[in-house]
C-alpha cells in the first residue's frame, strides 16, 4: 500500500512539477527564459565572455509564484499519504523518516518556496526596455584596442558611455584602410570593399557585427571622405543617437576618424525587443500629435511643434528609439516608437512611443 501511494504521489509529482517547468519536454539545445521556457521574466544577460550588457526588468512575472504554488500542492500530497500509510500501520519509526523526508521535499522540490524578489517585475513588463552599463564590456574593448593598436599608443581610444564602443581615435596615430588593387587609388567598389572589410577587422571596438552594418551614406568632403553606417540588428531599425557608424578617411586610406554608437551583443537583446508589442496604431500616433507636441528641445528648456488640422501628417515605421535614460545614470532606454513625419519638404520627425503614447523626441 505505502508503495502504490508513493507511486500514485510520484505521478503527481511528474505530471505537474516536471511539466509545468518544462525540464521534461524542452528541446535539445532550447533556450528557456523564466519558468515557462518562451516568457521572458527578469532577463539578465548571461555573465559570459567575450562580453555583455546588463538588462533591467522586463517581462511578466507571475510564472514563478504559480509554479511554486503547484509544487507546494504536491508536497502537501506527499505529506498526507506519508502521515496516513505511517500512523495506519503502527510504523513509528518509519513515521519519523517520512516526515524528516517531506520537510526536506517540500523544501527542495520542484521550485523554491520563497517570495519573489522585490526587484521582480510584477503583471506588466516594465517599460520602456533598459540596458546598464558593463565594465567587462569595456575591459573587452580595450583589449581589441590594444591588439589593434600596433605599436601600442601612450594613450587608449576614448569609449562611449554605456556602449563601450569607439567615440575617437588616440591622438597621433595612423590608421590606414585595407589596401585594394594595383593603382596607386582605388575606385569606388575597391574602397567600399576595404570599408567592409576595415569594419569586420575592428568589430570588436565598434560593437556590431559587420554584416549588420549597412552603408546609407557616401560623401566626398573637401580633402576626405566619409562613410555613415547604420547598425541594423533587430527587426525595426534604431533611431535617435544610437546605431551609427562613422569612418571618415582621406585618399591615401588614412583613417581620419572613427566613431560608432552601436549596440553590443545586440543578439542577447533579441528576446526582449521581440517581446514588445504595439498598443498604438499609426493612426493612433498622428491622432496624438493634432492634440499638440511639446518636448524637451534642450536640457531643462521646453519647446513646442505648431501642428494645424492642415499639417501634413505621415506615420512611416515602427522604430527603437534608443537614447540615454533620464532617470538613470550609465544606462540606455529602448523606446518602441512611430516615425512621423510632420509637415512637407524640410519635415520634422516626431517619435511618438507605440506603448504609452507619450511624445519619446522631436528631430
Amino acid at each position: 500500500m505505502i508503495g502504490r501511494n508513493n507511486r500514485l504521489a510520484s505521478l503527481f509529482t511528474k505530471t505537474v512539477c516536471g511539466h509545468r517547468s518544462g525540464s521534461t519536454n524542452a528541446e535539445p539545445g532550447a533556450k528557456r527564459s523564466g519558468a515557462t521556457g518562451s516568457a521572458l521574466n527578469v532577463t539578465t544577460v548571461q555573465n559570459r565572455r567575450p562580453s555583455r550588457l546588463s538588462v533591467i526588468q522586463h517581462g511578466p512575472g507571475r510564472t514563478a509564484p504559480l509554479h511554486s504554488r503547484f509544487c507546494f500542492a504536491v508536497a502537501a500530497l506527499r505529506s498526507w499519504l506519508a502521515f496516513a500509510e505511517a500512523y495506519r500501520c503502527g510504523l513509528k519509526s518509519l513515521f519519523v523518516r517520512r516526515l524528516t523526508f517531506v520537510l526536506v521535499l517540500a523544501c527542495s522540490s520542484c521550485a523554491p518556496l520563497q517570495p519573489p524578489s522585490a526587484d521582480a517585475p510584477r503583471g506588466e513588463a516594465a517599460y520602456p526596455f533598459v540596458i546598464t552599463e558593463d565594465p567587462e564590456r569595456r575591459e573587452v574593448a580595450l583589449a581589441a584596442a590594444s591588439q589593434l593598436f600596433q605599436p601600442a599608443t601612450s594613450e587608449p581610444p576614448t569609449l562611449q558611455p554605456v556602449t563601450a564602443t569607439i567615440r575617437s581615435l588616440p591622438a597621433g596615430f595612423n590608421l590606414y584602410l585595407p589596401k585594394l588593387g594595383t593603382a596607386p587609388v582605388m575606385t569606388e567598389e575597391e574602397t567600399r570593399e576595404s570599408l567592409r572589410r576595415f569594419l569586420r577587422d575592428w568589430s570588436g571596438l565598434i560593437g556590431a557585427d559587420s554584416t549588420r552594418l549597412s552603408l546609407v551614406e557616401r560623401l566626398d568632403a573637401g580633402d576626405s571622405k566619409i562613410a555613415n553606417y547604420e547598425h541594423r540588428p533587430f527587426r525595426y531599425p534604431i533611431r535617435g543617437p544610437y546605431g551609427k557608424v562613422q569612418i571618415r578617411f582621406a585618399a591615401d586610406r588614412r583613417v581620419l576618424s572613427l566613431s560608432s554608437t552601436s549596440i553590443p551583443n545586440a543578439e542577447r537583446l533579441q528576446p526582449a525587443i521581440a517581446s514588445m508589442v504595439p498598443k498604438l496604431t499609426a493612426e493612433d500616433a498622428t491622432a496624438r500629435i493634432r492634440k499638440g507636441v511639446s518636448y524637451e528641445s534642450e536640457p531643462g528648456k521646453q519647446s513646442s511643434l505648431p501642428v494645424t488640422a492642415a499639417t501634413e501628417l505621415v506615420a512611416r515605421d515602427l522604430v527603437l528609439y534608443v537614447s540615454p535614460s533620464p532617470t538613470s545614470a550609465n544606462a540606455l532606454e529602448f523606446h518602441l516608437a512611430w516615425e512621423v513625419e510632420v509637415g512637407g519638404g524640410a519635415s520634422r520627425k516626431v517619435y511618438v512611443d507605440a506603448i504609452t503614447g507619450d511624445v519619446v523626441a522631436v528631430e
